[in-house]
């Protein structure tokens, strides 16, 4: 969507608003016999714990998405917990009987990120004695945690933007599509808006990757959970020191 040379990526409407795509024109209005949805009292989704109100909220969105198969985007600043809100999510999902494995794309080397990623067919003549799985495939039935998605090479981003679209993957060797069923939930502490305006990073993997958006608050933002999060360090240090002993 474009405004003159400007790429729209969101538009806050006002009540009454109306938005024309091209014959039909939508207008946001309210309706008056709709019941206000239920406030979200819970103060824990997974290991995360809080009562603020930014925090309550996401444990309510983390509640409602987590059984569907959307993927995921989780943003935050680095140690905001962006590994356990992807953990929560898998555990309270359908697939939660299925793997969860992590791709690290901060630490991918760049020979050997595509054997990684997508495994090996045998080739004993190139030096490769046995067909191995790669991550994608040894998740199928669970979920392709994306830790860190922002720091992927194109030529990746490429290549992963193929797998989603298709459902499949092709070993590194191979020609024979393997079919594989994961649900794909990533992280990122970059803007990534800002890396497809520079052209660092794909917008088409953008939109597979983030059809669901989640944000979590650094704890200085959030300071009335300090007394929750601490009971919780203590309980486990407690609990811990228990087992060791």
């Amino acid at each position: 969507t474009w405004l003159g040379p400007h790429r729209v990526m969101e538009v806050e409407l006002a009540i009454g608003g109306e938005l024309t795509i091209g014959d039909p024109v939508l207008k946001v209005e309210v309706d008056e016999t709709a019941a206000a949805p239920p406030s979200n009292e819970r103060d824990s989704f997974g290991e995360f714990v809080g009562r603020s109100p930014a925090m309550r909220e996401l444990f309510a969105t983390l509640e409602r998405i987590a059984p569907k198969e959307l993927a995921v985007l989780v943003q935050g600043e680095t140690g905001t917990g962006k590994e356990e809100v992807a953990r929560a999510i898998h555990a309270a999902s359908p697939r939660a009987s299925g793997p969860f494995v992590v791709v690290d794309a901060t630490a991918l080397p760049e020979a050997l990120a595509e054997a990684m990623l997508f495994g090996t067919e045998k080739d004993e003549a190139a030096g490769v004695p046995e067909q191995r799985s790669g991550l994608f495939e040894s998740a199928s039935g669970g979920t392709v945690f994306l830790d860190g998605v922002g720091e992927l090479l194109p030529a990746l981003q490429a290549k992963i933007l193929r797998v989603l679209e298709r459902r499949e993957i092709v070993r590194v060797g191979g020609q024979t599509p393997v079919p594989i069923d994961v649900r794909v939930v990533s992280s990122t502490s970059r803007d990534l808006r800002n890396a497809i305006d520079k052209g660092s990073f794909r917008e088409d993997l953008y939109f597979r990757l983030a059809q669901v958006r989640v944000f979590v608050p650094p704890l200085r933002q959030r300071k009335e959970d300090l007394p929750l999060v601490c009971a919780k360090l203590l309980a486990r240090a407690g609990s811990d020191a228990m087992i060791d002993v």
